[in-house]
């Protein structure tokens, strides 16, 4: 009975010394672990000096270990817009997180979605996280927001100045509208300028006008000076050609005369004309300017019109 205390007393004193952190109990003694990052190669090794090996990637050992493997990272799917921590090692486990832009879904967080964008009229009261999304809040008074955003601010509306009026107030959608107010004086000089436009032109179309009027006049006063010169040619032209008519039957008669009078009837020197003949009985009492005899029958009027068709008219060859 007293063996049996002492070998209890004995086991007691030494499971009680081991630092239960970083060493193991084996054979009764207190032999040391592998460290954090690595594992144990084999069940072999040393009690005191143990065979340890790092752990490989994408695995972790965050405390001391007798074991031969070391733990896995979890898979980061990138289908559910998870991504790895940037901090990863071999000491300690990484967890997946969301990705920029997206938060947990639910607490266990088996996916990820989109942080909610806040509407025109609201701003962001808190941004999203990887495991909270957004909180927006409607936007105070004389303020707006006009778009959709993760990030967005509430503005305060435009003030319009001295020279703007207001068109259209302020919302907390959209900003104050403000408005140019027409400047009197700025109205004035322009129609002033506009008129002195309007002189100038004026003045300068009444030069041209005369000047066009003037250069008109001169042409027309040539145009009539040549007329005039061509009248005056062809009325001295047709008088010479009158003179010279009315010289050729006096001519005619002259070179007549001596032949009449040597007793030769004119049918003998000169071979009878075609067509009608004129009469012995008939007078010859005029002699047109072109030089032809003009004879009347007898019962016919004096005052037979040249286009009339019983006039006949003969000329001497």
């Amino acid at each position: 009975m007293i063996v049996l205390l002492s070998c209890l007393l004995s086991v007691l004193t030494v499971v009680y010394s081991c630092d239960p952190e970083t060493q193991y109990t084996k054979n009764g003694e207190c032999c040391n672990m592998c460290g954090p990052g690595t594992k144990m190669l084999s069940s072999h090794s040393g009690c005191f000096d143990p065979h340890c090996m790092p752990c490989q990637e994408g695995e972790y050992q965050h405390a001391f270990t007798d074991k031969n493997l070391c733990k896995l990272h979890p898979y980061c799917d990138p289908n559910k817009n998870f991504e790895h921590s940037t901090n990863r090692n071999k000491t300690s486990l990484s967890p997946c997180k969301c990705k920029t832009g997206y938060h947990c879904s639910s607490e266990e967080c088996l996916t990820c979605v989109s942080h909610t964008k806040c509407r025109p009229g609201e701003e962001v009261k808190s941004k999203g996280n990887p495991i909270h999304d957004t909180v927006c809040k409607a936007c105070p008074l004389n303020m707006f927001s006009s778009d959709s955003s993760t990030e967005s601010k509430c503005k305060l509306w435009k003030v319009c100045e001295s020279e703007f009026k207001t068109e259209a107030e302020g919302t907390a959608t959209s900003d104050t509208v403000c408005v140019a107010v027409p400047n009197s004086h700025g109205t004035i000089i322009t129609i002033v300028m506009a008129l002195l436009a309007a002189v100038v032109l004026g003045i300068v179309l009444c030069k041209f006008r005369g000047k066009l009027g003037e250069a008109c006049k001169k042409v027309n006063e040539s145009c009539m000076d040549l007329n005039l010169k061509r009248r005056a040619k062809r009325a001295t032209a047709d008088r010479k050609a009158e003179e010279g008519n009315a010289e050729g039957p006096e001519e005619g008669r002259e070179q007549l005369q001596p032949m009449i009078q040597l007793g030769e009837p004119p049918s003998t020197l000169y071979p009878p004309l075609p067509g009608p003949q004129i009469p012995e009985e008939v007078e010859a009492k005029d002699v047109s300017e072109n030089g032809h005899l003009v004879v009347q029958e007898e019962g016919k009027s004096d005052h037979v019109s040249d286009s009339d068709t019983q006039r006949e008219i003969y000329q001497w060859p």
